[in-house]
C-alpha cells in the first residue's frame, strides 16, 4: 500500500534521479515487500542487476531476471565490495539508529556519479488551514511513536535531516523535494485523493503494528 501510494504521489515514477538504469546496478535498501524492486526490473530489464536487501525475507520467490534479494542488515558494516550507481531508500523512519552512518555507508558504495534517492514522510503532520490540532488522534499517535523511538535511539522523523546528513557525508548536488500527502479522501485532485485513501489504509491497517509493542513496552501505556 505504502508503495502505490508513493508511486502515484510520483506521478507514477519509481524515481526521481535522472539516471540511465542501463548497464547499472541498483540497490533497494529495506526493500520489505520487494514490490519497488520488481517493478523496476519489469520497467527497466535493460538495468544490470537490481539487489533488494532486508532482515526478513519476505520477498516473493518469482522476480525478474536482473532482480535479487538478500538478507541484511544495512546498519551492520558493509562487507560487500560491490558499488552501485543508483541506491533506494524509502520509508525506513523508525527503522536506523545511526542515519549518519548509513548516509557514510551509502556514500562509499556508490559509483561515481552515481546517484543516492531517499523517499520518507515527514511524520510532524499539519493542515493548511490550522484545523488539525494537537489533540487529534492521529497526531497524538505519531507524537506517542516518535516519544518512543527517542527512547530506543531510533528517529521517527528523520526526512527534514536528510539534507544535511548527505552533505555531511560528502554528497553533492544534493537536491530535496516536497510534496504534499492527504491523509484522507478530501483532496479534489483525483490523483491526490488516490494517494490519501492509500495514506489513510495504511494508519487504519497498521495501527495495531505500529503502535503495541511501542506503546506499552517502552511508553509503559495500558489499554
Amino acid at each position: 500500500m505504502v508503495h502505490h501510494g508513493f508511486f502515484r504521489l510520483f506521478n507514477d515514477r519509481l524515481l526521481l534521479a535522472p539516471v540511465d538504469l542501463t548497464g547499472k546496478r541498483v540497490l533497494d535498501i529495506g526493500t520489505g515487500t520487494g514490490l519497488w524492486a520488481i517493478q523496476l526490473g519489469d520497467q527497466f530489464p535493460e538495468a544490470a542487476s537490481i539487489v533488494g536487501n532486508d532482515l526478513s525475507p519476505i520477498q516473493p520467490s518469482w522476480t525478474p531476471p536482473n532482480v535479487k534479494f538478500v538478507v541484511d542488515d544495512v546498519e551492520q558494516d558493509w562487507v560487500d565490495l560491490e558499488t552501485y550507481d543508483y541506491i533506494h531508500c524509502r520509508y525506513m523512519a523508525g527503522s536506523i539508529k545511526d542515519w549518519p552512518r548509513l548516509f557514510k555507508q551509502i556514500y562509499n558504495h556508490l559509483s561515481p556519479g552515481g546517484f543516492v534517492e531517499f523517499q520518507e514522510s515527514d511524520n510532524v503532520l499539519v493542515s493548511e488551514d490550522g484545523t488539525l490540532k494537537d489533540d487529534n488522534a492521529i497526531v497524538k499517535m505519531m507524537t506517542g511513536l516518535m516519544d518512543a523511538c527517542d527512547k530506543i535511539g531510533r528517529n521517527m522523523n528523520p526526512a527534514p535531516s536528510f539534507e544535511g546528513w548527505a552533505k555531511d557525508a560528502g554528497f553533492s548536488n544534493v537536491v530535496k523535494q516536497n510534496f504534499k500527502l492527504p491523509v484522507g479522501t478530501w483532496a479534489k485532485d483525483k490523483r491526490l485523493k488516490e494517494c490519501g485513501l492509500y495514506a489513510r489504509q495504511n494508519f487504519l491497517e497498521g495501527v495495531q503494528g505500529f503502535t503495541a509493542q511501542l506503546f506499552s513496552g517502552v511508553l509503559g501505556w495500558t489499554p
